[in-house]
């Protein structure tokens, strides 16, 4: 719908009137009478709307529905009127119980400026007219049940900072007009739904525009094509999440360029090839995160300049048969003194445990397990406080049995951690001292392209 010409809105305001005269002054049954809209102290279209939301979202049993009713809209939860205009400018109704579908069809609240529906019961599809709410800089409807594709009048809304429509089930692809909101700073819509049919498809529109992005949260979608070149363009960026998509070929250089970057979430893609020493230059990275996808290169040792990184998972996938990452551990590694999640697991790993990954004084979570590493566990792990390690299925120091050979010392340390046992699919229970046998010549150990007698240095990277 879009806005009416002058002297037609007169008209229908006019007629509206009429018709509100006319209603029976008893409300239907659990319900708000629309005829209290002749005598409240707002635009009379603002009021019809708000009375329309709260009946058709059981109204009568939100969480907090005070004062809805009374002359004053002001006053009722969750709406601000504007004192000068007349005009409802926010409407915050988050956590509060509203249950049913969207109104069919909105006339008014063309002043709303903020929307915020998120964390309710709302169900089926996010209206057309959405877009002609055109003042709205902040629309959240994130974590309810909606479902079917979104509008393409979102497009329409150019003053928008703030879209944040995850946790539902939308489908269909996300609409181009996306790239005209030259002012957002977010844009959150992650899928909420188990079934393939909830889930944004198709390609990632040109975003390239939107250059005063922060947060791109597009999670667990069926969003596919290559992954975009134009990420230099939003110098902004704080966190991308594209987990869980289909977006494919090689992660660009250009990504290195994100210097205010705190969270880099792409696992669960089809992205191949290397990955790229760029990745070094974002030094205010916290977490990063490349599991499950094609990457085909050796570990950059690059990694070991994000100063600032918490989380590190670049893990392989136990149940596909996909290229592995291969080559040693950098040693660099050891220089990540705020790291506390270490996840490099189901990979082709090769050569010794760098002793000096005993030097990151904050790790809890260290998962190396499904490599082909090599040697003894180093006795510098002792100073590792961890809370999770996994070590299984490598080619560590073992004996007969297969069971990891541990030194008095680190039996002692091993005993003392909480979680070394996990479930892997296909293989029950694990137990991180069960080693992998080394059958035949040993030399098949570095199939993967290490070469050279095992060593744990830490000199070099």
């Amino acid at each position: 719908m879009h806005r009416m010409a002058p002297w037609s809105e007169r008209a229908l305001r006019v007629a509206l009137s009429i018709v509100l005269l006319c209603v029976p002054m008893q409300a239907g049954a659990g319900n708000l009478s629309i005829l209290l809209c002749n005598n409240v102290n707002v635009d009379l279209f603002d009021c019809v709307d708000l009375v329309n939301l709260y009946n058709a979202t059981d109204g009568d049993n939100w969480v907090n529905h005070t004062n809805w009713g009374s002359n004053d809209v002001d006053s009722w939860y969750g709406v601000i009127v504007d004192p000068l205009s007349g005009r409802v400018i926010a409407l915050d109704l988050a956590l509060n119980g509203l249950d049913g579908e969207f109104p069919p069809s909105w006339i008014g609240l063309q002043a709303l400026q903020f929307l915020q529906l998120s964390s309710n019961a709302l169900r089926g599809e996010l209206p057309e007219y959405i877009g002609d709410l055109q003042s709205l800089t902040f629309l959240q409807v994130g974590f309810n049940i909606l479902e079917g594709p979104l509008p393409d009048s979102l497009g329409n809304l150019t003053l928008l900072e703030n879209l944040f429509l995850g946790g539902n089930q939308f489908s269909g692809p996300l609409p181009a007009g996306i790239g005209n909101l030259l002012q957002l700073e977010v844009l959150d819509v992650f899928s909420d739904s188990f079934d393939a049919g909830g889930r944004l498809t198709g390609p990632l529109p040109d975003l390239s525009g939107l250059t005063r992005l922060r947060r791109i949260g597009l999670d667990a979608n069926r969003l596919e094509g290559p992954f975009p070149t134009y990420l230099d363009q939003m110098p902004m960026l704080e966190e991308l999440r594209l987990r869980g998509n289909r977006l494919s070929g090689p992660l660009p250089a250009n990504v290195g360029s994100l210097g205010q970057l705190r969270v880099l979430d792409l696992a669960g893609n089809q992205l191949i090839g290397a990955m790229p020493s760029t990745l070094g230059n974002l030094g205010a990275l916290e977490e990063l995160d490349l599991s499950f996808n094609d990457f085909t290169s050796t570990l950059p040792s690059a990694l070991g300049d994000l100063a600032q990184l918490r989380v590190l998972r670049i893990a392989g996938n136990p149940l596909e048969a996909r290229p592995q990452v291969t080559g040693p551990i950098p040693a660099a590694l050891a220089n990540l003194n705020q790291l506390e999640e270490l996840n490099l697991e189901f990979n082709r790993l090769s050569g010794a445990l760098p002793e000096c990954l005993g030097d990151l004084g904050n790790l809890s979570v260290l998962s190396l397990q499904a490599n082909d590493l090599v040697g003894p566990v180093p006795e510098a792990f002792t100073a590792l406080g961890l809370n999770t390690l996994y070590l299984g299925l490598n080619f560590l120091d073992a004996d007969q049995d297969d069971r990891l050979i541990l030194s008095p010392t680190l039996q002692t340390w091993f005993n003392g951690i909480p979680n070394t046992v996990d479930i892997i699919a296909g293989l029950g229970f694990l137990d991180s001292l069960d080693q992998r046998p080394v059958v035949g010549d040993p030399d098949v150990v570095f199939a993967s392209g290490f070469e050279g007698l095992p060593s744990n240095s830490c000199t070099g990277a």
